[in-house]
């Protein structure tokens, strides 16, 4: 019998709720941010998404999203401080700010996708909301093989409508201080994600960050700015071999409000077979004290596509990025479990 997840009801109950963010009508896309090398996809997928984001609101021209972005010298918004974000903003005369990635799309025989998105409030340059998604065109296969997807064309507009459906477009949201907000340090701050030995490392890692932050938005816990963290990486101290420094932990406790920090590392990211492909993925987090640096959590799992496959392959995972959602949705169950934190840290290790 498959086992269900705790976090489920978490996530179910969130996006109904506050995991649903809300847009006025008046939003700028900001440029897609592409690691995978695949001709054309990168503007595809920006066409697919302003196609969406069009028929609730306005979208501005993405030229001038672009001149605004030059004009604070911006490349990547996404590392951007909340002030900065609150600039571009205003200079478009949007009142949100909608970001999106693409982290993974192999090519193999069958079209695969993980991407995802972060929403900024106009007002505040603070994050509202994220998402993060990972389709195979496996994933609507039926019985004797009727109804899978066979192009990453035809796969796209499912995945944006999937990746965009918590945002509720067309109803102005008060400001908030739900998400983001550095009030007492008590947030959460996500730490970028590392890989061990990984192709194409960087969009790996991000997929990972992204997931774990869409996970921990869906399941309501306040985090720090993206944007807060990323300048206090940047720092001097920075990271080394994997630790943070006494003074990029202060910094980002005393500038960002987090009173922890969740961080990790992506180890194996794989894919075997051709028609019926099985991804193998394996994936650490730890949980840590921002002030002291003491880990209270550690969590780390391991496996295949297949592992919980059911009768007529049922249960089947086809995508790297849902396999990798799995385990670290499982992981962020144990983590929120266990966040209270005692004096020892808390230690999951399984495979499968």
């Amino acid at each position: 019998m498959r086992r269900r997840s705790l976090l489920a009801p978490l996530l179910l109950a969130a996006g109904a709720l506050a995991g649903r963010a809300a847009l006025a009508d008046t939003v700028a896309l900001l440029p897609v941010r592409q690691g995978v090398r695949v001709e054309g996809l990168g503007a595809r997928f920006e066409q697919a998404v302003t196609a969406e984001l069009a028929r609730r609101a306005t979208v501005i021209d993405a030229e001038r999203t672009r001149a605004a972005l030059r004009a604070e010298r911006l490349r990547n918004a996404d590392g951007a401080p909340p002030e900065r974000l609150r600039a571009i903003a205003a200079a478009l005369g949007a009142d949100w700010l909608i970001s999106v990635a693409i982290h993974d799309a192999p090519e193999h025989l069958v079209p695969d996708l993980t991407v995802s998105a972060r929403l900024y409030d106009g007002r505040t340059g603070r994050m509202a909301w994220a998402a993060a998604v990972a389709r195979s065109g496996l994933d609507t296969r039926g019985l004797l093989g009727i109804g899978a997807v066979a192009d990453l064309a035809t796969l796209l507009p499912p995945v944006v409508t999937e990746l965009l459906a918590g945002v509720e477009l067309g109803a102005v949201a008060p400001a908030s201080p739900g998400v983001g907000v550095a009030a007492p340090p008590d947030l959460v701050g996500i730490v970028p994600f590392t890989v061990n030995e990984v192709a194409d490392g960087l969009e790996v890692a991000a997929a990972a960050t992204e997931t774990m932050r869409a996970l921990l938005v869906a399941a309501g816990i306040p985090l720090a700015e993206p944007g807060c963290v990323t300048t206090a990486l940047r720092g001097p101290g920075g990271i080394r071999w994997g630790e943070l420094s006494a003074e990029v932990r202060a910094e980002v406790r005393d500038a960002c409000g987090a009173a922890r920090l969740v961080t990790g590392s992506v180890e194996r990211w794989e894919v075997r077979g051709g028609s019926s492909p099985e991804p193998v993925v394996a994936v650490a987090v730890r949980l840590l004290d921002a002030e002291s640096g003491r880990i209270l959590f550690v969590g780390s799992l391991e496996g295949g596509g297949f592992d919980r496959e059911g009768w007529f392959g049922r249960g089947r995972v086809h995508s790297r990025g849902a396999q990798l959602r799995n385990l670290l949705e499982r992981i962020a169950t144990r983590m929120l479990l266990a966040g209270s934190g005692g004096e020892a840290a808390v230690v999951m290790k399984e495979s499968g």
